[in-house]
C-alpha cells in the first residue's frame, strides 16, 4: 500500500504544473546541442498555487517513503521518526532536514491552519505546541526546492553514482536553506547543514560527447574541456562522461581541478546503469 500511494502521488505531481527543479541537460556533439527531455510535462493538473494540497501530497509521500525505507519507524509519531532518522550519509542528512521542515508545515496545515499566512512571495507559519514555538518563513522558491528534494529522493531524474546524487541533493538543500528566512521547532533553529563540498550548479549541465583524456601516473586530464559562457557560469556546469577500460564515469567539472582528477577519486563517480 505504501508503494502504491507513493507511486500514485508521484504520477499526479508529474502530471501537474508543480515545478520540480532538475538540471537542464544539454548534450554536446561537435557543434550541435541536443536538449534533454527532463523538463517536459503535460501539466494537466493545476496544483501549483494550492499550498495546503501541496503540503499534504509531498509530506504524505515523504512520510510513506520513510516508513517503507525504515520499517521500524512505522506507527511512530512524526517527532519520533525525526529523532530516529539516521544522518550518517549526505543523502540521509538531506532527508532528515527536509522531513524536519515539512513536519512544521504539515502540523500547521492540520492543527493550526489559521497560523499560515501568505505575504507576496513568502509563506509564514507561527504556532505554539507544548510550550515550544514553531515557526517558519519561507519563500515560494524555497517551497519549490523543498518539493524538488522530496521528488528527487524518491524519483531520481537519471541513473548516476551515489556521490553524484549526494552532491545534487546537498546543493538543492543549500539553495533551499537560503530561502528560509526564519525557522524554529523543538530542536531550535536549523543549525549547520551537510557540507556542500562541490557547489554543484544544478540549473544547466552540459554533457560533451567523445571526451578525450590522457592518463599520467595517477592523474587523468581532459584534453578537450568545454568552456561555459560567463553569462551562465553561476548556474551551469559540465559533466564529463569518461569511458575507461570498459567502465563509464560521469564526472562533474566541480569535482575536477582544472580538468584533472586523480584515478582514485575517479572511481567514486562510476556510473551504474
Amino acid at each position: 500500500m505504501l508503494n502504491e500511494f507513493i507511486n500514485q502521488t508521484g504520477r499526479l505531481i508529474k502530471q501537474s504544473d508543480i515545478r520540480i527543479h532538475v538540471p537542464e541537460i544539454i548534450k554536446l556533439e561537435g557543434n550541435t546541442l541536443h536538449m534533454d527531455g527532463h523538463h517536459e510535462s503535460c501539466s494537466s493538473a493545476r496544483l501549483n498555487q494550492n499550498f495546503l494540497l501541496n503540503a499534504f501530497m509531498f509530506f504524505g509521500m515523504l512520510d510513506a517513503y520513510v516508513d517503507s525505507k525504515y520499517p521500524s519507524l512505522v506507527g511512530e509519531s512524526y517527532a519520533q521518526k525525526l529523532r530516529h532518522l539516521p544522518s550518517t550519509t549526505l543523502s540521509e542528512s538531506v532527508l532528515k532536514d527536509v522531513y524536519r521542515i515539512y513536519k512544521v508545515i504539515r502540523n500547521a496545515t492540520i492543527h493550526n491552519a489559521g497560523s499560515i499566512a501568505s505575504n507576496g512571495d513568502r509563506i509564514s507559519i507561527q504556532y505554539e505546541f507544548r510550550n515550544t514555538q514553531y515557526e517558519i518563513e519561507i519563500s515560494k522558491m524555497g517551497l519549490e526546492l523543498l518539493h524538488s528534494i522530496v521528488y528527487e529522493i524518491i524519483y531520481p531524474f537519471e541513473p548516476r553514482s551515489i556521490v553524484y546524487s549526494e552532491m545534487f541533493r546537498v546543493s538543492l538543500l543549500t539553495a533551499l536553506r537560503s530561502e528560509v528566512i526564519r525557522f524554529n521547532d523543538e530542536n531550535a533553529n536549523l543549525g549547520l547543514q551537510a557540507c556542500d563540498e562541490y557547489a554543484y550548479k544544478y540549473g544547466r549541465r552540459y554533457r560533451p560527447k567523445n571526451v578525450d583524456y590522457t592518463v599520467d601516473d595517477n592523474l587523468l586530464t581532459i584534453q578537450n574541456p568545454y568552456s561555459i559562457h560567463p553569462v551562465e557560469s553561476n548556474f551551469s556546469g559540465v559533466d564529463y562522461e569518461i569511458k575507461k577500460e570498459g567502465e563509464i564515469y560521469l564526472v562533474p567539472s566541480e569535482a575536477m581541478n582544472n580538468g584533472t582528477i586523480t584515478l582514485d577519486k575517479l572511481s567514486t563517480w562510476f556510473l551504474s546503469v
